[in-house]
């Protein structure tokens, strides 16, 4: 019997051993697995302190450059180099204090506009910088000398409050404190009228001063595009006593007006905008007429005068970038081969793509380009780089024409038609056409001549066009003289053609320009490097560098 209770005891102590370490076993294995983060689908942040290149990134949520750059330039950057790569971004909103010691430490143009990121000592400003920069740097600091955090007098990088520029403000509505009186009415409201323009780069840093504004008074600001309330503004500048072709950025609060980004600065707005906390700032524009308003737009451009209408349309014509098609057109008659009527006709034809082209865009080109200039960057300055590198392509070509023109040898130019065309031409001339289809080749050449030339030339012509189309009560009028400003932009044009016309009727001229076609060719090799420089000093200065 005992012998039986040992049995039954012994395999009852085996059964629960057996149970234990069933039950225990897995537990035990999980325990040593290694711990994984179980957040829904995040991945853990790598390890970047051994990183080779390491900046700062200063963006506002606002921003539509920033956001370019960060998608185009930096996020796939990061993703080709996970590890070697170390950035730190910073909403300049949340560290204010921080980016003022910045803009002390650093010497940078304003106009560039956001973003701007600091690697080392370099700091690159605008989304040209880091277009044309950035990569090389990063790649330099990869395979040569590693670019560090940058060290500013005065400032605390521990103090730094990172952000994700992926997460916009509206995701983090700001509570009500005292360091940021703006999120609650504790005060009157102060109203405010911010003018900027399509495409404004640095009115950017306009908006980072009003925005820490706002964090310390209770604004109402309302934002208006200057172009399209030319007369708004107009009848503020009255208001504010201050000169009325103000250009944005700009600010009107009460009888005050502040411009550009010289003026619009925390420390110069901040003492009378303390004045006016408890009272607060009434919305003053409520005062504001709109038909008196375009009524006085109307006289402002009426005492410009016709003379001065005519004068500013003349002025655009033999502007550099519209002197261009001048020299194109010249080159287009001179080895076109045409003579007589033929010149008389191409040119009108030309001259008439040109017109039309100006008219027409002018019209409609403002909306589009105020939707371009907000998603596309600077269009102006793609054109310039490639008409630079066609004027310097053309010059030493010219240069070449010179010489062979002073050796006696004028048949054989390097700025000639290629012989493509020609054949094209010859065939055009056996079919019995020739003259329909060429009258109509320099119509369309003129349109499309005008068309990449209108970035530059259009920096007189939009402000006006814009502030005449966009009102009804102005339409009529405006439409005329628009066209009148036109006549005026193509007269150098008419005036170019004529010259041929009457030259190409007399062998007398045309035995006078094969002698100086020497000086001829030289004359337009200068023509094309002075514009070329003139494009050059642009290009450099919107890249900050001249």
């Amino acid at each position: 019997m005992r012998d039986f209770k040992n049995r039954a005891f012994t395999y009852s102590l085996l059964i629960a051993l057996i149970a234990f370490f069933v039950t225990l076993t897995p537990q035990l294995a999980q325990a040593h697995l290694p711990q994984q983060d179980v957040g829904p689908g995040i991945a853990p942040t790598p390890d970047r302190s051994d990183a080779l290149a390491k900046g700062w990134f200063f963006y506002r949520d606002e921003c539509g450059n920033c956001k370019h750059v960060l998608e185009t330039i930096i996020y796939p950057m990061l993703e080709e180099y996970p590890w070697q790569i170390d950035w730190q971004f910073y909403n300049i909103d949340d560290n204010f204090s921080a980016w003022k010691q910045i803009e002390k430490h650093f010497t940078f143009d304003h106009s560039q506009g956001l973003p701007v990121s600091i690697l080392g000592d370099t700091i690159l400003v605008g989304v040209n910088q880091h277009e044309t920069q950035l990569k090389t740097l990063i790649q330099g600091a990869i395979t040569g000398t590693h670019l560090d955090f940058p060290v500013i007098p005065g400032l605390d990088p521990t103090e730094l409050i990172s952000s994700d520029p992926r997460q916009s403000e509206s995701d983090n509505p700001e509570l009500c404190s005292e360091e940021n009186i703006g999120a609650c009415a504790f005060d009157p409201p102060i109203y405010m009228a911010y003018f900027f323009t399509a495409g404004c780069d640095n009115c950017g840093f306009a908006e980072i001063e009003i925005a820490q504004l706002s964090k310390k008074f209770n604004l109402e600001i309302e934002k208006f595009n200057h172009a399209e309330t030319a007369a708004l503004a107009l009848w503020m500048a009255e208001h504010a006593n201050i000169d009325p072709n103000f250009g944005a950025p700009a600010v009107f609060i009460g009888d005050h007006a502040w411009i550009g980004n010289a003026e619009i600065k925390l420390e110069t707005m901040e003492p009378a905008l303390e004045a006016m906390r408890h009272e607060g700032s009434p919305r003053f524009w409520n005062d504001y007429n709109p038909s008196e308003g375009q009524s006085k737009l109307i006289e402002k451009f009426k005492g410009l005068g016709k003379l001065g209408l005519l004068l500013a349309g003349l002025i655009d014509g033999l502007n550099p970038c519209a002197f261009a098609t001048i020299i194109f057109f010249v080159s287009y008659l001179t080895i076109s081969n045409r003579k007589g009527r033929e010149i008389l006709i191409t040119g009108g034809m030309f001259t008439l793509g040109v017109f039309l082209a100006y008219f027409f865009v002018g019209i409609g080109f403002y909306k589009v380009l105020e939707k371009l200039t907000a998603v596309v960057k600077p269009i102006g300055l793609i054109i310039n780089i490639i008409t630079a590198v066609l004027c310097l392509a053309f010059a030493y070509l010219s240069i070449k024409d010179f010489f062979k023109a002073r050796a006696g040898d004028t048949a054989d130019m390097a700025l000639n038609l290629p012989e493509g065309i020609r054949k094209r031409i010859n065939k055009t001339i056996r079919e019995g056409s020739r003259v329909t289809r060429y009258y109509w080749g320099a119509f369309v050449t003129g349109l499309l001549i005008s068309l990449l030339e209108f970035a530059c030339t259009g920096q007189m012509y939009l402000p006006m066009i814009t502030s005449m189309i966009s009102m009804d009560s102005m339409r009529g009028q405006g439409i005329l003289w628009l066209g009148l400003y036109n006549l005026m932009f193509i007269i150098p044009l008419v005036v170019v053609f004529v010259l041929a016309y009457f030259g190409t009727t007399s062998k007398q001229l045309t035995a006078f320009f094969k002698k100086h076609a020497a000086a001829v060719k030289l004359g337009l090799a200068l023509i094309y490097i002075a514009l070329a420089i003139f494009l050059i000093v642009d290009i450099l200065q919107r890249f900050g560098i001249a």
